[in-house]
């Protein structure tokens, strides 16, 4: 059988710690003058997630702190390494997180040197689940790919979306009820006969604990949920978040946002949305040229014309690829309640104009005023 393999994406890259240098541009250097750097967790955030009383986050090991406001004096280093293992093994390599009531998953990548083009290869593609963010379960994917490896567990080698309805975002709650989590993985395998298949496609896959995943057909091949009074609704962006008024999710350069089942479409001078969060009277926009905010109504939801500067040093610490925002209570105004954004390298490490030690998470608090690298 022919596989297919992709060559390692630079969010491996960044996930194998490599380590690089670069030269902070002027405005990089000015930053640091005014508000000292604190380190951070660095390397490739995709996902921020709440489950069971706790903030989870990744960088090829797992994060978590307390979900609850950061007090007086502890404004950084909250982040404790989880001690990730499944059976005797640790997890490494992990590449995002999604959350349902119950269960906290997370995919994994392996590696596969290839000595003719002195490159490594994503090749192997692994899900599981904890009920505890410590103790992990292989997830059973073989119903999906006929791919096995030395030790008959099912992989995929193309590439893996984890994702949930993000019920629960923005909520300072041990948990929420209704929250669901998905998977996209392109199978190779017919479903009915389960004998390989050349042009099987993407789908989406509910996630149910230890158990084997199940089609979600109403889904295709859909790449982000929100919840909704009708149940949960997918979209092609990444970028979706929703407050008590309307679904706001991501076209390009645009917000869309639905107010009683009419879509509306609002054209930004930003980068590509590549993530969205909300707060009570702003979006938190996270883009391909960095963070940015837009007031929303507080009545009815809608969003202005146009984005609105903020009152810290946010858009000038967040310049390139902001691929997660997070707000930790959306019930509360913007500056007014914690709030995190990650930074990633999107292309090559040499085009990026970020070093690896810039990447990684960075979190604004209510009592420091400004933004600033988080960590452990």
């Amino acid at each position: 059988m022919k596989r297919q393999r992709l060559a390692l994406s630079i969010l491996a890259a960044a996930m194998l710690t490599l380590t690089t240098t670069a030269c902070h541009d002027n405005i990089y250097a000015l930053i640091q003058q005014e508000v000292p750097q604190q380190t951070g967790l660095p390397g490739d955030i995709l996902t921020i997630v709440p489950f069971k009383g706790y903030l989870y986050t990744a960088n090829s090991k797992i994060y978590r702190k307390p979900l609850e406001e950061s007090s007086a004096g502890k404004y950084n280093y909250q982040w404790s390494k989880v001690n990730a293992k499944c059976g005797e093994d640790s997890l490494v390599h992990i590449a995002a997180l999604a959350a349902d009531d119950n269960y906290l998953y997370c995919w994994t990548l392996k590696t596969e040197k290839d000595v003719d083009n002195s490159v490594n290869l994503a090749v192997y593609k692994y899900l599981y689940s904890s009920s505890d963010g410590e103790n992990w379960t292989l997830i059973d994917i073989s119903g999906i790919t006929t791919y096995t490896d030395g030790d008959g567990n099912a992989y995929s080698e193309y590439p893996v979306i984890l994702f949930d309805n993000k019920k629960g975002n923005g909520v300072i709650a041990s948990s929420t009820s209704g929250r669901n989590a998905y998977v996209r993985i392109r199978g190779n395998q017919d479903e009915e006969s389960g004998e390989s298949n050349p042009d099987a496609v993407y789908r989406v896959y509910r996630l149910n604990g230890n158990s084997v995943p199940t089609v979600e057909s109403s889904a295709e091949s859909k790449t982000a949920a929100i919840y909704s009074s009708s149940g949960d609704r997918f979209y092609d962006s990444y970028a979706v978040t929703r407050n008590e008024n309307c679904i706001y999710y991501a076209s390009g350069t645009s917000i869309k946002y639905d107010n009683n089942g009419t879509d509306r479409e609002i054209p930004l001078s930003s980068g590509t949305i590549r993530s969205i969060a909300a707060t009570k009277d702003h979006l938190l926009i996270g883009t391909s040229s960095g963070i940015y905010r837009l007031h929303i109504n507080e009545t009815t939801g809608e969003p202005a014309a146009s984005l609105s500067d903020f009152n810290n040093n946010a858009q000038t610490l967040l310049t390139s690829v902001t691929q997660c925002v997070y707000v930790l209570d959306a019930s509360k105004n913007e500056s007014e309640t914690d709030e995190y954004a990650a930074m990633v390298i999107y292309g090559s490490l040499s085009s990026s104009p970020d070093s690896f030690d810039e990447i990684g998470l960075y979190a604004y608090y209510p009592g420091r005023g400004n933004w600033n690298r988080d960590g452990e």
